[in-house]
């Protein structure tokens, strides 16, 4: 059941990132920030990525 929610979440961030890089272009940064700001969009959705994965296994866990 953890693998349904986990795609659910993965396609939700998926979504999520794309919006944030999107704000990025729209801002109108040279490359360089460009850059670095998609790389730390990155840093922190993958973060919260895992978290929420953790979450939804340990309570996968506790269910059973």
């Amino acid at each position: 059941m953890a693998q349904v929610e986990n795609k659910q979440v993965s396609k939700v961030m998926n979504r999520l990132r794309a919006q944030l890089f999107n704000m990025v272009e729209q801002m109108g940064f040279d490359e360089t920030q460009s850059n670095a700001f998609k790389q730390t969009i990155k840093d922190i959705t993958s973060d919260a990525w895992n978290g929420v994965g953790d979450i939804i296994e340990n309570f996968e866990d506790k269910k059973e």
